[in-house]
C-alpha cells in the first residue's frame, strides 16, 4: 500500500478513558462517571484514507472500528439516529502523537451516555 498522510497516525496510543451516563433517578438527573486504561491501535484500513481502531481497555479487547474515513482536517465524524436515539461519534488527530476520541448516545429521553479521552502516542 503507498505511504499516505495517514501513516503519520499509525501506532499504538495509551492513556485514559472518561466514561459518563446521565439518567432520572429520584425526580432529578443523576450522571454516573468511571475511567478505564485504553490502549488504541491505530493501522491502515483495507480502503483508500481510512484507518483501523482496535480499542483494549483494562488490558481486555472491547471494540475495533475498521475502515473509517480520515477527513483531509484529520477527522472522522459521523451522526446516527435523530431524537432519543441519535448518537455520534467525532476522531481527531492532534499533531503526529495525539489521539482525540468523543462518542455520544442518547438512550431514551433523558437519557444519555458517553465516552472521551484525549491520549497521546506510546
Amino acid at each position: 500500500m503507498p505511504s499516505s498522510y495517514l501513516d503519520a497516525w499509525c501506532g499504538t496510543y495509551s492513556g485514559t478513558s472518561h466514561f459518563w451516563t446521565t439518567y432520572p433517578k429520584n425526580g432529578q438527573m443523576s450522571t454516573s462517571r468511571w475511567e478505564k486504561a485504553v490502549t488504541v491501535d491505530v493501522q491502515r484500513g483495507s480502503k483508500d484514507s481510512t484507518l483501523n481502531f482496535l480499542f483494549t481497555y483494562n488490558d481486555t479487547v472491547f471494540v475495533a472500528r475498521n475502515d473509517l474515513p480520515i477527513s483531509n482536517d484529520y477527522t472522522y465524524f459521523d451522526a446516527w439516529g435523530g431524537g432519543s436515539s441519535y448518537g455520534s461519534l467525532h476522531i481527531q488527530f492532534k499533531s503526529d502523537s495525539i489521539l482525540s476520541y468523543n462518542l455520544f448516545q442518547k438512550c431514551g429521553i433523558p437519557c444519555s451516555s458517553g465516552e472521551d479521552f484525549e491520549i497521546s502516542r506510546k
